[in-house]
């Protein structure tokens, strides 16, 4: 039987299904608002299809996504054991390019400030 559900509903129902750390409170509105009203509510299917980042280095951390060259010196690492350079010591994740990936790959969910959603495949 398919409820309509507001907003506040969505949020409580992963709060009763022990959910409620999955997303963050942004993360929720942002998800309820891309699924729109017409939806079965399923928490946990929603928990298993869909993730939330911080922004786009926790999202490469969580892939492994390797870097061997970085995007601001060119300096070659053969391995790199942090997503920072150690030739000048600026961040190794090309953004651009790993939104670029996420968009062609996946659903992506903009929350708030850098973090996003994406749909597990």
């Amino acid at each position: 039987m398919k409820q309509t559900v507001s907003l506040v509903e969505f949020r409580d129902a992963f709060r009763d299904a022990g959910r409620g750390d999955q997303f963050s409170y942004d993360g929720l509105k942002a998800l309820y608002d891309f699924l729109g009203e017409d939806y079965e509510l399923d928490v946990i299917a929603l928990c298993c299809a869909y993730s939330e980042y911080d922004d786009v280095e926790e999202y490469a951390d969580a892939y492994g996504l390797p870097y061997d060259t970085c995007p601001h010196c060119g300096d070659s690492m053969d391995v790199h054991e942090s997503n920072t350079c150690p030739e000048c010591e600026q961040s190794t994740i090309d953004e651009d390019a790993i939104m670029e990936q996420i968009n062609n790959d996946t659903v992506h969910i903009p929350v708030a400030n850098d973090s996003f959603i994406i749909m597990q495949y």
